[in-house]
């Protein structure tokens, strides 16, 4: 429980001013992204475009690695 290894590194990127677009670890194939997916799901279902795009946007934030990204 708690923050996982990929989080940890990209807020710590974050807090030194690194870009939120560049922040994830490129190499992580973790879940944490999966984890937060399930809102975006509810809050932008009408719109399968908008969805696919936020989704890889919150991913992109902590796992930045193509198969996080995929969901």
């Amino acid at each position: 429980v708690g923050m996982g290894k990929s989080t940890l590194l990209a807020a710590t990127n974050i807090q030194r001013g690194v870009p939120w677009t560049a922040s994830g670890c490129d190499f992580a194939n973790s879940n944490g992204s999966s984890m937060r997916a399930g809102p975006i799901g509810v809050m932008f279902f009408h719109s399968p475009a908008t969805l696919a795009r936020v989704a890889c946007d919150q991913a992109t934030c902590t796992h930045n690695s193509s198969l996080c990204r995929a969901g």
